[in-house]
């Protein structure tokens, strides 16, 4: 298996260190094997940490799925000062970007990039869709209109800005600046052109109002965008696999049912894929 460890920093000038990890099965000659679909994955943390539980366990659960798996370790509040936007996002689309480059190396298929998002990761993740080209401009990089993905997962998500939201998340990523606050509310961002969407959360979820989920389902509705929307009755927020693999045997027995979120967002990205 191929397991790189990138330091984007070496490749772009940047004076933050975002960190990617790319894996890939490596079942044949590397270079004999047909270009594969791939999924990034953007971890959670309210942009004061990048949580492990979303990481390393959702990379192989999709490994596992035929997927080449892509893990981003942005800037956040434990590595640096200042994580207000665009500094997140520009690293997402710099790793976007590394991996269209080097999607031979990799046997990345640059048209089946998936991304998908963990609570403030999926903040990032959702408003990245409809800033990528703006966030380009700011790179002077140019034929990027591959480089927003086929399709996104949210996972018990960060959307809005406005009200009920994640306070954290909220300053950290606007630095306390009123007119970032609409510019980074996902849900008043949502037209046709935004990306097929599967979205999740729990009704239990004390630490990011199921709200947010709600008014990005209405936004998706009226943009007549294709997406599905799971509000699973119980769990707290942070759940990432709900099984085993990041929670007590207890606690995935009683969240079983929720686990099934991978599954049905495997099924969701496969059908875009057959109708593309």
């Amino acid at each position: 298996m191929i397991n790189d460890i990138i330091h984007l920093n070496k490749f772009y000038d940047i004076k933050t260190d975002p960190v990617i990890q790319i894996n890939v099965i490596q079942n044949v000659d590397i270079g004999k094997r047909k270009k594969s679909k791939t999924l990034v994955i953007v971890p959670g943390g309210g942009y004061d940490f990048v949580s492990n539980r979303e990481k390393d366990p959702i990379a192989v659960t999709f490994l596992a799925k035929n997927y080449n798996t892509v893990t981003l370790t942005y800037s956040s509040k434990a590595t640096q000062k200042d994580v207000c936007y665009p500094i997140p996002h520009l690293e997402l689309l710099l790793t976007i970007d590394f991996i269209i480059k080097n999607q031979n190396k990799y046997r990345i298929n640059p048209k089946e990039i998936f991304l998908i998002g963990f609570s403030a990761g999926a903040h990032l993740a959702g408003s990245y869709v409809y800033k990528y080209m703006e966030l380009a401009n700011m790179m002077n990089l140019k034929n990027v209109e591959s480089y927003k993905p086929k399709a996104i997962a949210l996972c018990y998500p960060v959307i809005t800005l406005t009200q009920n939201t994640h306070l954290h998340t909220k300053f950290n990523i606007t630095n306390g600046n009123p007119s970032l606050i609409n510019e980074l509310s996902i849900e008043l961002h949502v037209t046709k052109d935004y990306p097929p969407t599967f979205i999740w959360t729990t009704l239990e979820d004390t630490a990011v109002d199921p709200i947010s989920t709600e008014l990005m389902d209405e936004a998706l509705n009226k943009a007549k965008v294709k997406h599905k929307t799971i509000f699973y009755p119980i769990g707290h927020h942070g759940l990432s696999l709900a099984n085993d693999l990041v929670l007590s045997k207890k606690e995935a027995h009683k969240y079983q049912s929720i686990a099934t979120w991978v599954e049905e967002c495997d099924k969701f990205f496969s059908d875009i894929l057959k109708n593309k």
